[in-house]
């Protein structure tokens, strides 16, 4: 799966805004067109655009581990980008623009996701200690980013409902 870099920064409400267009390509989706004013779903090739923001991963216990260990446990430290590409696709169902069949496919391709950027960073590693640390750290991700996956779909569609307005929406008054 090829993808651009991703650059964001963190902000207050959501936890992050998106600083440049990313780009990904999602096989599953080549029929698919959906479009929004963030986000550009055309045949696969989905376009998400600058000051997009969202939350990251959204997982139980995820503020009381940040404040017990004083935010030096960062749980979405491998999923910044899968988290980027789920809350897109959810958001683009929210809106009635994309099928809620795709949500089954879009938790999958969050786990799946997860562990590729792991795998990369294992490929990245030069020593030997760098390459076993990484091996048990590709080993951890898979198990947890199974666990999340889990999570995500006994959440079914539930949080797909319409909302009456959503971020970056233009209100009038």
């Amino acid at each position: 799966m090829r993808h651009s870099e991703v650059k964001y920064s963190e902000i207050k409400h959501y936890k992050f805004i998106l600083r440049e267009d990313f780009r990904i390509t999602i096989p599953g989706l080549a029929d698919e067109r959906a479009h929004n004013n963030f986000i550009s779903l055309d045949h696969g090739e989905m376009i998400i655009k600058t000051v997009y923001v969202w939350d990251g991963s959204s997982i139980w216990g995820k503020k009381f581990i940040k404040r017990i260990t004083f935010g030096k446990i960062d749980l979405d430290k491998y999923c910044k980008i899968a988290s980027l590409v789920h809350d897109a696709l959810c958001q683009l169902m929210q809106q009635g623009l994309l099928n809620k069949k795709y949500k089954g496919y879009a938790d999958g391709l969050y786990r799946d996701m997860i562990v590729e950027y792991v795998e990369e960073l294992y490929k990245k590693a030069k020593t030997k200690k760098e390459k076993r640390i990484a091996k048990r750290r590709v080993k951890r991700v898979k198990r947890t980013s199974n666990i999340r996956y889990w999570f995500l779909r006994k959440s079914g569609t539930r949080y797909l409902k319409k909302k009456k307005y959503l971020p970056g929406q233009i209100l009038t008054a």
